[in-house]
């Protein structure tokens, strides 16, 4: 059939040699086109592939530049945050290049240490270490230098170093290095982290102080309680001697309160004695004033008396004559002579001064009276005011003097006290404002109170007294006066008395200015002996 074809084609009928001819002509062509064909399909077919791999090569290579820059931007970020780490984290980085010479050192040295990085990496470690560390770490340095040397691996190292910041003070790390060496073994360089244990360092040191109070108190407390019972069995052995003892101390305290009473009442004897012996002058003065103009009125009620002897005689005279108007003239005289009526109307006057000049005496020595009770035992209700007046009235005349007396009494409630005692504390007081006051000043009285005491204030305009003086003048002895102006007793004696009584005296003043002593006791008191 294929024959019969070709036939048709070629238009005639074919050898059997020009048929196989064609047909071999035929195949080769066909064969040729076949070749060609399928080199043609094979170039399409691997440009395909060729293409496909490109293109594949090319949407990788995009995806991985993506993925390039999102690392990029991770890497930016976690450098960022690893800067912001560096600066605020507790932990120091740092690396050393083969020389021991720092290429690198965290932001974070400045708040540690207070040194910037570039500070720090200008500094030598003598200039930042103690001489014990940097012994530690010369060691250190020379143990890993001979490893390297020898082709080994130094093992990382632990260290507790002591360092001093940019203020001085010192800091503890501590210190962990590190040694790294390329894939073929050559040393690169040195890495580490330095964290601040100063903290720590500062508790193991009191923990260890403590371990070693701790201990000793153990042995003190183990050698404590040998002593403790050797002295149970002395105890038992001393302790009839000490009831002995003890009997007989209670009988030599008992003598020495007595004989601390009698030498406080000899004292406060003595300061009266030697205020009384200051006073003497002015109450003798103070009493011989009244003395003298009442026997002055004496001596003239007794010249008045004489005169009215006489014109009694010349009445009785008079009556027994003989003429009634002779007699009423003659007794006219003599009323005229002798001056009876200037007489009648001065002699009442002069027997009234007289009275009050005896009135005056009389309270003179009734103060006195008062003032000399001082070391009377009894207690007895009084007010501060009345102690007051009655030292006012004792040394009046040596106030007034040099001051005058100016006064602001509030009502006061009478309190249980020795009234004698306080009479001599506000005489010395008294006394002092105006011993303290030159050429003249005033003294300025104040009584007040409140819901549990009782104030008395004495202030003066006087020189004042410095500090140095006011911390010594309760002491006994203690005095700024002249020889033979004080005693130095006064304000001790005064503050022993307002102690004793429960109560307390203060004092102010300021030089040039004046003093004011203030004196308050309690309401409800119990008044020691």
């Amino acid at each position: 059939m294929f024959r019969q074809a070709v036939e048709q084609v070629w238009g005639k009928s074919l050898t059997d040699q020009r048929f196989s001819s064609l047909m071999g002509e035929s195949i080769a062509s066909a064969e040729r086109q076949e070749g060609i064909a399928m080199r043609s399909i094979r170039e399409i077919t691997e440009q395909r592939y060729a293409d496909n791999a490109l293109r594949e090569q090319v949407e990788s290579l995009h995806a991985e530049l993506a993925r390039s820059r999102e690392a990029q931007e991770s890497a930016q970020e976690q450098l960022r945050q690893l800067r912001k780490f560096e600066r605020s984290t507790s932990e120091l980085f740092w690396i050393m290049d083969l020389k021991g010479k720092f290429t690198y050192i965290s932001p974070s040295s400045e708040h540690l240490w207070g040194y910037r990085p570039e500070e720090l990496m200008g500094l030598s470690l003598v200039d930042v270490m103690t001489p014990v560390s940097l012994a530690i770490v010369a060691e250190a340095s020379r143990r890993s230098t001979a490893a390297i040397q020898a082709g080994l691996h130094p093992e990382n190292l632990l260290m507790e170093l002591e360092q001093f910041g940019k203020d001085g003070i010192r800091i503890w790390s501590e210190v962990v290095v590190e040694y790294v060496f390329d894939d073929d073994g050559v040393f690169l360089e040195r890495r580490g982290i330095t964290r601040d244990i100063t903290r720590r360092k500062c508790n193991e040191l009191l923990l260890e102080d403590a371990r070693m109070v701790a201990d000793s108190a153990r042995e003190v407390m183990e050698a404590e309680v040998a002593e403790r019972i050797k002295a149970e069995e002395l105890l038992l052995i001393h302790q009839r001697k000490l009831e002995v003892l003890n009997q007989d101390l209670e009988v030599r305290v008992a003598d020495e309160v007595k004989r601390n009473r009698l030498k406080d009442q000899s004292l406060m004897h003595i300061d009266k004695m030697a205020s009384v012996g200051q006073l003497a002058a002015g109450v003798a003065h103070e009493i011989n004033n009244p003395i003298c103009f009442v026997t002055s009125n004496l001596g003239i009620l007794a010249d008045y008396l004489r005169q009215m002897v006489l014109y009694d005689k010349l009445v009785q005279e008079s009556c027994h004559g003989e003429s009634g108007q002779d007699s009423r003239e003659l007794i006219n005289r003599g009323r005229a002579v002798l001056k009876v009526k200037d007489i009648l109307t001065d002699g009442s006057d002069l027997i009234e001064e007289s009275l009050e000049g005896v009135q005056r005496v009389a309270k003179i020595v009734r103060d006195l009276k008062s003032f000399s009770r001082v070391d009377a035992a009894e207690e007895e209700w009084a007010t501060l005011d009345s102690c007051v007046e009655n030292a006012l009235n004792v040394c009046f005349d040596e106030l007034n003097s040099v001051a005058s007396i100016r006064k602001a009494y509030e009502p006061m409630p009478s309190i249980l006290c020795h009234y004698g005692q306080l009479n001599q504390v506000f005489m010395n007081l008294l006394v002092n404002a105006a011993q303290a006051i030159t050429p003249r000043g005033e003294i300025f009285i104040r009584s007040w109170q409140d819901d549990s005491s009782v104030s008395v204030s004495i202030s003066d305009t006087g020189k004042g007294m410095p500090e140095e003086v006011m911390d010594r003048i309760f002491e006994p002895f203690f005095t700024t006066k002249d020889v033979g102006k004080g005693t130095g007793l006064g304000l001790s004696v005064s503050h022993e008395i307002i102690r004793r009584h429960g109560g307390e005296i203060l004092v102010s003043s300021t030089v040039g200015v004046g003093t004011t002593f203030t004196v308050t006791l309690p309401k409800n008191m119990e008044v020691v002996s």
